[in-house]
């Protein structure tokens, strides 16, 4: 039996449900040890068929059980680190403003505020003169410029062959530039009416500091001319400039379109507004909707592994009627957080029904009370991480003699369990 529970642990080791804790608490073992006394005194003794398909279907249950337990244990709790108290921003108008929490100290959030947005940050455009594509003119040779950006410099080689049209130098010339990647993006612009072409340079970061964000200059000229100087690469067409918004009507300014609110919100401006935008705080509601859906999948888990097993263990029915009497009991309080039960007996979640509970505070509601379904299948759950071979047909030898005071072995009904709680403490 140990070989069977190694071998088992070995080839499951890395399929494992992933649980919060990996260790247990000396009063922990001790609870453990006295509910398996408990249950053995109060067992009959059983002869037991310990062949290869029962012993994986005992581990799996128990190993599904305790995972089950470990999440409802967690997901239950009302504390500061509780699901329930986590956080999120919300914002009348996603498209004009935005904002994320950045921070889980919830003290450091500001207070809801309004914003109200007058103008966007922009980034520097260059444009440069405008050229037939299929002329000549400048002259073959290796030319040198470089571009500042930034308390920076970059520099470039471009060489210009015999016969290159000036289409096919601005092409190579915007490939170069972007290739390398600097914080200015190169583009070919051709004029509707002319079909002109023209060099269109643009800075990836905003903000009006005073200064043209990037600037060029040519290092090397051929026959007395530089490329910047020849395609007038430094006119700029649109400067930089900041973005301006009220913030509970007090002018503010920013580089960017983004920037980060008493260091724990990061608030995203994207369009100018007409009246402002209010700025509120919600529970995490699709972070504890996420949770829910982990903890029915995983009591979907535990039931079909009865299921699966319910022909030819008739002791896995067993296991099936007590989860779902206590399911069956809570049906209301569940389906007013979106969750349903099926034929079959599993579980599925309406997401959208699920949300608005989650953010109005049902799913808290029904979770964290300590005299609803939480504690039911708490209370189930530990029973069969504690005694899986319950839910095993077992051949009975002998009744427990209530009125003789007896030790009990402490694992005698639970000859796989007990071994793995090594793996588990």
């Amino acid at each position: 039996m140990v070989t069977s529970t190694y071998n088992y642990l070995a080839a499951n080791y890395e399929s494992q449900r992933p649980v919060r804790y990996t260790s247990h608490k000396t009063s922990e073992l001790h609870r453990i040890y006295n509910n398996i006394v408990r249950i053995s005194k109060q067992s009959p003794l059983y002869l037991l068929d310990v062949s290869l398909e029962r012993q994986t279907y005992a581990l799996n249950v128990k190993d599904a059980a305790m995972s089950l337990y470990t999440l409802l244990d967690n997901f239950s709790k009302d504390d500061e680190s509780s699901i329930f108290n986590e956080k999120k921003s919300v914002s009348s108008n996603e498209d004009a403003v935005s904002a994320t929490i950045i921070s889980d100290n919830v003290p450091t959030l500001p207070t809801e505020f309004n914003i109200q947005v007058m103008h966007l940050a922009t980034s520097q455009t260059n444009v440069s003169n405008s050229f037939r594509p299929d002329k000549q003119q400048l002259q073959a040779g290796t030319y040198q410029f470089s571009i500042d950006i930034e308390d920076s410099t970059y520099n470039f080689k471009h060489k210009v062959t015999a016969g290159s049209t000036h289409q096919e130098i601005i092409k190579q010339l915007c490939k170069r530039i972007n290739k390398s990647e600097i914080g200015v993006h190169a583009s070919e612009y051709i004029e509707q009416n002319s079909n002109e072409l023209r060099i269109v340079l643009e800075s990836d970061s905003t903000g009006n500091s005073g200064a043209p964000l990037f600037t060029l200059q040519d290092n090397v000229y051929v026959g007395g001319r530089g490329i910047v100087e020849y395609f007038n690469l430094n006119q700029i067409y649109q400067p930089s400039t900041s973005a301006k918004f009220q913030i509970d009507g007090k002018a503010k300014e920013s580089l960017s379109n983004q920037f980060t609110f008493n260091k724990s919100l990061t608030v995203s401006l994207h369009a100018i507004t007409d009246s402002p935008v209010h700025i509120s705080y919600a529970p995490n509601s699709d972070k504890i909707v996420k949770e829910l859906e982990t903890i029915t999948d995983s009591y979907n888990y535990l039931l079909s592994l009865a299921s699966e097993h319910a022909s030819n263990q008739r002791r896995a029915n067993k296991l099936i009627y007590e989860l779902d009497s206590i399911t069956y009991r809570y049906m209301n309080d569940l389906e007013s957080c979106g969750i349903t039960r099926e034929e079959s007996g599993e579980l599925s979640i309406d997401s959208f029904i699920a949300l608005q509970a989650a953010t109005d505070g049902t799913v808290k509601d029904l979770f964290t009370n300590p005299d609803k379904i939480t504690a039911d299948l708490l209370e189930q759950t530990n029973q069969v991480t504690i005694n899986p071979m319950d839910y095993l047909d077992q051949k009975i030898c002998t009744y427990p003699n209530y009125r003789s005071h007896h030790y009990p072995n402490p694992y005698l009904t639970s000859v796989y369990s007990g071994m793995l709680f090594n793996y588990y403490c």
